[in-house]
């Protein structure tokens, strides 16, 4: 359901202050990345649960991201744009086509991309096709990724529990390798199991610096 016009005005100031706390609670993590992100442009994947760590982590390069057209969109995007992304709108259920031609145009303009081939409202951990085609038509590799945190707030109750990395905690981001996926289910399935490997990645990363830290500390 999208915001009343009445209504668009407060989820956007909302928004950009929730942007800003973001910002400042992002600032305080110690973020370790497991390889580099590649120097070309790229579309990357991950799982909507999982988002907060990786649209806060700093970035060099322009990178665009696709928000539904919904009430929680709204907020949703003027979040992301107080963090320094650009914002397209749109969804696998409500504008997806013009969202997706909108990303197309973004990543052939030289930004790049960022899609939670979940959302925006799951099935958890079943990637959609979208992503995919967009790198298809928009001539960028698809780059899975995902974050792990030694401390987090999961919020079990929402479909995608939601990780909340908390401050001064540490967050491990796993960039998998750039490659091309067919924009089919199968390539989706392909896809998911990349960002599910990822994830074991930073999991395991995070695991080990926890192991590696004196007790008490």
């Amino acid at each position: 359901m999208a915001a009343a016009p009445e209504h668009r005005w407060l989820w956007r100031v909302l928004g950009s202050w929730l942007g800003v706390l973001v910002h400042i609670w992002a600032r305080t993590w110690r973020v370790h990345w497991i390889d580099a992100p590649p120097r070309e442009r790229a579309v990357y994947a991950f799982w909507h649960g999982q988002q907060m760590a990786l649209v806060a982590a700093r970035r060099r390069t322009p990178l665009t991201t696709l928000v539904s057209l919904s009430r929680d969109g709204e907020l949703q995007a003027s979040v992301m744009r107080r963090l320094g992304l650009r914002v397209v709108r749109g969804s696998s259920t409500s504008g997806g086509a013009r969202g997706l031609r909108g990303m197309v145009r973004a990543v052939r303009a030289g930004s790049d991309a960022a899609f939670a081939v979940d959302g925006p409202r799951g099935p958890a951990y079943r990637a959609k096709p979208g992503a995919l085609v967009v790198g298809e038509l928009g001539r960028a590799r698809v780059v899975p990724l995902a974050s792990a945190a030694r401390h987090a707030w999961v919020l079990q109750g929402t479909w995608d529990r939601f990780e909340v990395p908390l401050p001064f905690t540490t967050v491990t981001i796993a960039v998998g390798a750039p490659r091309s996926f067919a924009p089919t289910s199968e390539g989706a399935l392909e896809l998911a199991c990349a960002i599910q490997r990822e994830r074991a990645r930073a999991v395991e990363a995070c695991q080990a610096t926890t192991r590696s830290r004196p007790p008490g500390r």
